[in-house]
């Protein structure tokens, strides 16, 4: 693929199962690949599926090409879409004209009242049978959480759910953790609530066997997908990016391919499409030394969001805290919430316990790690953090403006910030 002048997590995109790329950290390739090419083969999917991660982990391109799948009259032997018939054409280019809806609850409350009230009526058009001959219509929800609150809109929908030879398939995306709460459906940051029609957490048991968690994509990961973006994708004439890269770095440069990689990886929050848009930048203008890279991708990597948690609780009020929270995006707000809320879990274990601990699973064996003050290596380091996150003397402030935002529900990047700045003395 030639690569000049386009935008490349666009022009990159899969439109197929098999180019979604899932890493050593990520059960794309474990778990859903292997769903999607079953059900591609046979033609039988449920009515629901549920895609959740965190933002920029691709479940909406994935919803893309699940629904491609669904509706492509010319799919291979495979079960592939052709990529290439209007019905696949339409959802690549996000016409979506055809018998695939893209909706999100803004859409809903576009022409009617409420969200519910848009829901009932979107609801009520997908019981007709497909306009344009497809097998299935298909309407991908993206970011259902936000329609959680609700307990008529659950109802409705699991009656959808578990209507028998349907001819609608619903795709849901949720950038956060749908789970059970007793007799209720919730979202790990607390936006919403709803009651199962059929009992306790209904519309999790209807879709659980079509329901796929995505963790976030680790550095190393993305920085394997880059050097491989490099070497596959053709760059100013005949050339991969890979080579082209060497003609133009010397001595000074070449740690863009090592360090370089790291800090957009870093700074990518686990976003292929983030990653490729800091590499387009820094390839296309040539930023290749360290200091540059790391002053342009400015989007509060793990590490600086970590080191946003230590300023904050200890009332740190320097330039480079408010680098850090001014570097917080509308695009990983959420995931910096989660690292924050984690930081907090580790710091009350060690002031309840003065140890830390976490279950791991390696090769599908389960592996129990404590670290405490008797512990060496690097990886006291968490606990060491967690330890000077607990004596700041901001931390109480801080733990608590981070759980009444769990508490109030759904919230913006505005009001998150508000909250962070507010914890300083």
């Amino acid at each position: 693929m030639e690569l000049k002048g386009t935008q490349w997590h666009i022009s990159a995109r899969p439109t197929k199962i098999d180019e979604v790329y899932g890493g050593a950290s990520s059960n794309i390739d474990t778990m859903l690949k292997p769903f999607v090419k079953m059900h591609a083969i046979d033609d039988k999917w449920p009515n629901g599926i549920l895609l959740m991660g965190k933002s920029g982990g691709g479940k909406t391109t994935i919803a893309k090409i699940i629904a491609m799948t669904m509706v492509c009259k010319h799919k291979d032997a495979e079960g592939n879409p052709c990529g290439e018939c209007p019905e696949c054409r339409q959802i690549i280019d996000e016409k979506f004209k055809h018998d695939v809806q893209l909706i999100t609850v803004s859409d809903l409350k576009k022409d009617s009242e409420s969200a519910n009230e848009g829901l009932s009526k979107l609801i009520q058009d997908s019981r007709a049978l497909p306009f344009f001959g497809s097998k299935y219509r298909v309407i991908i929800f993206d970011e259902i959480q936000e329609l959680l609150r609700s307990r008529g809109a659950i109802n409705e929908l699991l009656k959808e759910l578990e209507r028998k030879d349907s001819r609608t398939k619903w795709i849901f995306t949720s950038m956060d953790t749908i789970k059970a709460t007793g007799s209720t459906v919730e979202t790990e940051l607390g936006n919403g609530s709803g009651y199962g029609s059929s009992g306790n957490t209904g519309f999790l048991r209807r879709l659980a066997d079509a329901t796929f968690k995505f963790t976030t994509l680790e550095t190393s990961d993305l920085m394997k997908y880059m050097v491989n973006f490099c070497k596959t994708h053709i760059y100013e004439g005949e050339q991969t990016l890979w080579s082209y890269l060497f003609t133009v770095l010397d001595e000074s440069t070449k740690s863009f391919l090592t360090e370089g990689f790291k800090v957009i990886a870093e700074a990518s929050v686990g976003s292929i499409g983030t990653a490729l848009a800091h590499l387009q930048y820094c390839v296309d203008n040539k930023v290749f030394t360290i200091p540059a890279i790391s002053k342009y991708v400015g989007m509060a990597p793990e590490v600086k969001i970590l080191d946003a948690v230590v300023s904050l609780a200890t009332n740190n009020k320097s330039d480079e805290a408010f680098m850090q929270i001014s570097g917080i995006t509308q695009d990983n707000f959420p995931t910096v919430y989660q690292i924050m809320m984690s930081e907090i879990r580790r710091a009350e274990m060690v002031r309840v316990f003065n140890r830390i601990g976490a279950l791991k699973v390696k090769k599908g064996v389960e592996e129990f790690k404590v670290i405490d003050d008797h512990t060496d290596g690097p990886e006291k380091i968490s606990f060491n953090r967690a330890k000077s996150i607990l004596a700041g003397q901001n931390y109480n402030k801080l733990k608590k403006a981070l759980l009444e935002l769990n508490q109030e529900g759904f919230f913006t990047l505005d009001t998150f910030k508000v909250k962070l700045l507010d914890v300083f003395e």
